[in-house]
């Protein structure tokens, strides 16, 4: 290994241009929720993500959320709950209001923690091939103040989370590839989201992928459990983001959509006879969003067809049966 540098990255300009805001101008219900965020037109700018205007975050995670994001106190914060229910969406949508940069990665069975936190490459420099050290997105947020998003943290191995572990409590990231010592930025936040406490997936072999965790690892966490989304603010969601779709059709859509969710895995934990189907808000909105274009279109039959091609045509034939008989139950004839 190469002598250790020290890297010091506590005077990032844009970390004194930090600021407490209230979140009352996302929503009136938010008044009041003070979170930490950052003025407009600093150097990382272009790293704040884009807010989703019509997935507002609930009150109860704003509320922790905020506080942790303010004071983190060497913990992350690990979000979990069922597929397509705005987990992330949540997040980002307040790290925007917040003016906060932030990376988001999406986490894979194979990923290593070298991947996360820098790995040399092969670059030309003069007509010449030269190995140069690149900062993976892990390093980048804990030297230059970023916040960090893991998507499906339970799919990495136990190895790779323990040295995130270390990350998160850590005061310096040592970078074994080059030697340097990175002092760990007072604006780091890292954040993950998932399906799973940790548990990998209950036992049941439903949560495909999901890797078990030890406590050690998880008492680094705030952990914050997200359900599905009220049904009246699901209902306005949809409303917001089509145009011609009758609201008797977007409420139907919920109706159908809640009558899976009270047979699935997250309603039924241990049943090894409930379903393991996604059926979140991404998924209502792609369906109602499905038959917007075909009514646009002026093609008859949208309901039916746009469910096929939202996600029914990629399920097993006893999925199709049980979707197509609410549907009809659902809609009748217009199905």
């Amino acid at each position: 290994m190469q002598a250790q540098k020290i890297s010091n990255t506590q005077t990032i300009p844009y970390a004194k241009a930090s600021m407490a805001m209230d979140l009352g101008e996302i929503s009136g219900d938010l008044a009041g929720i003070r979170m930490l965020g950052f003025r407009e037109g600093h150097q990382y700018q272009h790293l704040v993500p884009y807010p989703e205007q019509a997935h507002a975050p609930v009150l109860e995670f704003v509320q922790e959320f905020a506080t942790w994001f303010s004071v983190p106190e060497e913990q992350g914060f690990f979000i979990v709950g069922p597929s397509g229910v705005g987990k992330t969406t949540g997040v980002l949508h307040l790290l925007a209001e917040a003016n906060v940069p932030t990376l988001k990665v999406g986490c894979h069975r194979d990923m290593t923690l070298l991947e996360l936190i820098g790995n040399s490459q092969l670059k030309e420099k003069n007509g010449a091939s030269v190995s140069e050290f690149v900062y993976g997105p892990l390093a980048q947020a804990f030297k230059y103040g970023f916040t960090i998003v893991l998507e499906e943290m339970n799919l990495m191995f136990p190895d790779v989370l323990a040295g995130i572990n270390e990350i998160v409590r850590g005061q310096t990231l040592l970078v074994e590839q080059t030697g340097e010592v990175i002092r760990r930025h007072p604006a780091f936040r890292i954040i993950a989201a998932g399906n799973s406490f940790g548990n990998g997936d209950a036992g049941s072999g439903k949560m495909h992928g999901a890797k078990a965790q030890n406590a050690a690892f998880l008492n680094r966490w705030w952990k914050f459990s997200m359900g599905f989304l009220d049904v009246q603010q699901e209902y306005n969601i949809l409303k917001d983001k089509t145009q011609k779709v009758p609201p008797e059709i977007l409420r139907g859509i919920i109706n159908v959509a809640e009558s899976i969710r009270d047979r699935s895995i997250y309603r039924n934990p241990g049943d090894q006879n409930a379903l393991d189907l996604e059926f979140g808000t991404r998924t209502t909105i792609t369906w109602a969003q499905t038959i917007d274009r075909f009514a646009r279109a002026g093609m008859g039959g949208s309901i039916k067809r746009a469910l096929h091609a939202t996600m029914l045509r990629a399920e097993p034939v006893e999925i199709q049966e049980l979707l197509d008989q609410l549907c009809t139950n659902e809609f009748g004839a217009d199905y």
